[in-house]
């Protein structure tokens, strides 16, 4: 009997994870009260978009939320709506921008003490950590509920293999028809923050001491290549690697990301590392 009491209890569920980027350098940049200002504004943004499409926020910690939907559709329109109304707000006053990536999932979760419990929760929590300012990266259950929905662009980002799952994911990219998030918030993004400068030694190139071009310090004076070079020798230019995990590969491709988020539960079986690891900011 007890059994079939938890089965009834978990039900087909959509969950938007969303994520201030870059909160902890706007912090430490701008200080405590602007950084608070910052959260009340992404905060309230928040509230008012999911509210307005039939979903409920259950938990908001400074620059992360965590919204349930009980209709797929509607957490989609929800997710593209708001970052629309992040950008309009970032364009409006850019002292406090709201780069906010968002992801989705949907599937059963078990509800517990002041939240759910679930793989939707930590599919979620994982596509928002590789997600950037302005994108929403949904999984492939997500789009398969919701179907076509009117004014949105699904785009199909290929597998991401996940730490902490057997099996590649199946990113879909979700976007609105009229204008993509992400361009429009390009021109506000910060500024990149530089590599740290190397000391200057007079006669040793500054790449050496950060560790590059070593290879031409290996190599003899007197070499010259032989008839039938090793594979290690041959003169074939090496494939470039990708810069970061978090942009979505091909459809035909298969991506490790070296990143992945702990499990978002809420109440007592918050994993305490959830808000020490896997952010951007």
């Amino acid at each position: 009997m007890s059994g079939g009491s938890s089965d009834s209890s978990a039900e087909i569920r959509t969950f938007l994870i969303a994520d201030v980027r870059g909160y902890t350098l706007f912090t430490q940049q701008r200080g405590d009260e602007a950084a608070a200002k910052l959260a009340k504004k992404f905060a309230e943004v928040a509230r008012e978009g999911v509210k307005g499409r039939g979903g409920r926020v259950i938990e908001l910690r400074g620059d992360e939320a965590l919204a349930v939907f009980g209709s797929p559709r509607q957490a989609i329109r929800a997710a593209v709506e708001l970052q629309d109304r992040f950008v309009e707000e970032t364009i409006s006053d850019p002292s406090l921008p709201l780069m906010v990536a968002i992801g989705l999932d949907a599937g059963e979760a078990v509800p517990v003490e002041g939240g759910y419990r679930g793989g939707p929760l930590n599919l979620a929590a994982r596509l928002c950590g590789q997600a950037g300012p302005g994108e929403i990266l949904a999984s492939q259950e997500v789009a398969h509920f919701a179907r076509r929905v009117e004014g949105v662009r699904f785009q199909d980002g290929g597998d991401l293999v996940l730490k902490g799952l057997a099996q590649p994911v199946r990113v879909i990219r979700v976007s609105s028809e009229r204008e993509d998030a992400v361009v429009r918030l390009a021109p506000y993004a910060p500024p990149k923050v530089p590599e740290h400068a190397a000391p200057e030694r007079a006669g040793f190139p500054r790449s050496l001491l950060r560790g590059r071009g070593l290879v031409a310090l290996l190599v003899p004076s007197r070499w010259s290549p032989q008839p039938s070079p090793c594979r290690c020798c041959s003169p074939v230019e090496a494939s470039p690697r990708p810069r970061s995990s978090a942009r979505i590969p091909s459809a035909s491709s298969t991506w490790t990301a070296d990143r992945s988020s702990p499990r978002w539960t809420s109440g007592r079986d918050r994993c305490p590392s959830r808000w020490a690891t896997d952010r951007r900011g």
